[in-house]
């Protein structure tokens, strides 16, 4: 049953994500403008202006940090640094951090029919936390 309340919160949504979208990235383009144009030779890290009056403007310049890893690179190259001796294997096994991340896809193949699987399921089920995520909409246009 389609109600004009219903709609009309449909349409207030997608307007409101229209401006926020608008909004979040005119944002980030004057939040880089600001710090190109106030700190041109920003040192990693926090960066101070005196704007006047005691007051400041604080920039933080962030660098980003990822590891490739589609097809194992990750791996091969921390099996290239233990083979460089003791130190290459020590080194290596604090370099780069792993953290966990179920696989619901193995996760959701547990039968609770099968005694082994059963045992699994309990096991991690002692570690596992679900929560809500945040809900996500889009209105699916027609095709015409």
């Amino acid at each position: 049953m389609i109600t004009n309340d219903r709609d009309a919160d449909i349409v207030a949504w997608q307007e409101a994500e229209r401006v926020l979208n608008a909004a979040k990235e005119r944002e980030m383009t004057l939040r880089t403008k600001v710090m190109t144009t106030c700190f041109p030779n920003a040192e990693v890290g926090t960066n101070t202006l005196e704007l006047g009056k005691g007051y400041k403007l604080k920039g933080v310049r962030k660098l980003n940090y990822n590891l490739a890893n589609g097809q194992g690179e990750t791996e091969a190259a921390l099996d290239a640094i233990s083979k460089l001796g003791n130190e290459g294997q020590f080194i290596a096994e604090r370099l780069v951090g792993w953290t966990p991340k179920l696989s619901l896809t193995e996760y959701k193949k547990l039968e609770d029919t099968n005694p082994t699987h059963k045992r699994i399921k309990e096991l991690i089920d002692a570690v596992l936390t679900v929560t809500d995520g945040a809900p996500t909409l889009e209105v699916v246009v027609p095709k015409t």
